[in-house]
């Protein structure tokens, strides 16, 4: 019954008119060119298989969200090397094999992604023209231009330097433009950052009429594509790494006027027991697609593991100090009880655990989302870049009202204290603390591993090692 329900589910969402075929199934790689693109709904087809190939465990399935980087930003206790799995990715031993390999296997994924991206540009100039109409032609290239950033940026955020005015000119990545088996130079920070603005600006243009602009964001589920307001989150993102406040503000601005579409979660789809929306769903902007959700999430989080297998906070509740005890905390409460079974009994994730009601047709728009982008974290750059006192903290107060807190900060002077808690306590589960940790340049940061609850980070361990096989090869 459930597979036949979620079948009804994907086939209701391929036909809507904004993002049919999404999240179909990627066609065969034996197919010429010609083949694959031989109608509309082969080249739907296509682009939707690069964003399942973007839920690859690799990359945003788990390795760039649920995981390997909140074990780099010691969000997880973990026992010695002898007994914890996870031991070596949370002391950020790099060069360890499983690590080195893990790492490997992050950056080939991504470029392989990347070049199906540009392979599809390609093709898109050859035979879209011919079976897709305009408008859906241009969002296909806006959704293109502005994946091909998504994904070179995330690889400068991790294999790139600290960015700033003394490191633009340090080699980063390379940025392939073109899908022709060509090796490409490694270029600096700031020319990486020159070609991600260009691909963000056509994405921009080619989206300026995205139907998300004159629809709600989930009774279309576009925030499974990425739209015009993904694209402006990610100029937002851009522009704060590179610490351009005004153009940031500016972007994020963009996407926070437009908050009627992407909802605030509400406290009766938190309590819903069967159908909980623990994810925060409808505040979402990009989501990735994975099936496999469930499975994961059992794999690492679940109170069934061992305590030196499962990825919590330990014994004595770290968690608890994260969030400061503050039991009215919608990220604390929901996401982070004690389990009612189990090895374990100290308090475990539950964001991504499968809800009781799975056969509810009204669940799986939000139960195989990972969550790439949301609106809180706009809110988040609006109040570190806003020059007006005021209108920062209300930027700030804006989040912490809509998780449940009635108290307000009041005092400018903490703002940026208060920031870094709520990066802290927003993103488990979705990999930016560890941005956020680089981008600040932190040496010191929340741990439940080290007696004081702060742990010490180098700076050169915010550069992830090119693999080898890619370093040789040059």
């Amino acid at each position: 019954m459930r597979l036949v329900k979620l079948l009804v589910f994907l086939f209701i969402l391929f036909s809507l008119g904004s993002c049919k075929k999404w999240l179909q199934v990627q066609p065969e790689d034996s197919s010429t060119d010609e083949q694959m693109y031989s109608s509309a709904a082969a080249i739907g087809d296509v682009m939707n298989g690069i964003y399942l190939q973007m839920a690859d465990d690799r990359i945003y399935g788990r390795n760039l969200t649920l995981d390997k980087l909140d074990l780099f930003a010691q969000r997880y206790y973990e026992l010695t090397a002898v007994d914890a799995y996870y031991y070596y990715y949370s002391s950020r031993s790099y060069t360890t094999s499983s690590v080195k390999s893990n790492i490997a296997g992050i950056w080939s994924k991504m470029y392989t992604t990347i070049g199906n991206v540009n392979l599809f540009i390609t093709n898109l100039d050859k035979y879209g023209a011919r079976h897709v109409d305009a408008t859906t032609l241009r969002q296909y290239y806006g959704a293109a231009y502005g994946l091909r950033a998504f994904m070179h940026f995330d690889l400068l955020r991790l294999f790139g330097p600290v960015y700033s005015s003394v490191t633009t000119s340090k080699l980063a990545i390379p940025y392939y433009t073109s899908y022709d088996g060509q090796t490409q130079n490694i270029l600096t920070a700031e020319e990486v950052i020159g070609k991600i603005q260009a691909d963000l600006d056509s994405a921009e243009s080619y989206l300026a009429n995205d139907p998300i602009l004159t629809s709600n964001s989930i009774a279309n589920l576009n925030n499974y594509r990425f739209n015009y307001y993904a694209v402006k989150a990610l100029e937002a993102r851009v522009y704060q790494w590179i610490g351009d406040k005004e153009k940031a503000l500016a972007a994020a601005r963009t996407v926070i006027e437009a908050q009627d579409k992407f909802a605030w979660i509400t406290l009766s789809k938190l309590t819903n027991s069967d159908n909980p929306d623990r994810k925060f769903f409808s505040e979402t902007i990009f989501n990735v697609f994975n099936s496999s959700l469930y499975d994961t999430h059992d794999k690492i989080f679940s109170s069934d593991l061992s305590s030196s297998l499962i990825l919590a906070t330990g014994e004595e509740n770290q968690v608890d100090k994260i969030f400061e005890g503050n039991m009215a905390d919608y990220r604390y409460v929901y996401s982070w009880p004690y389990p009612t079974s189990g090895s374990v009994s100290f308090r475990t994730f539950v964001k991504y655990k499968d809800i009781s009601d799975a056969d509810s047709d009204s669940s799986y728009h939000a139960r195989f989302a990972i969550p790439l982008m949301r609106t809180s974290e706009m809110y988040y750059i609006a109040a570190e870049c806003e020059t007006d006192m005021n209108s920062a903290l209300d930027y700030l107060n804006k989040v912490r009202h809509n998780r449940g807190l009635a108290s307000d900060v009041s005092d400018y002077s903490l703002l940026g204290s208060e920031l870094a808690k709520e990066y802290q306590k927003e993103f488990y589960g979705e990999g930016q603390l560890w941005y956020y940790y680089k981008r600040t340049g932190a040496t010191s940061i929340a741990s439940p591993n080290v007696t004081s609850g702060k742990a010490a980070v180098a700076l050169t361990e915010y550069v992830l090692p090119i693999p080898d096989a890619e370093s040789t090869g040059r």
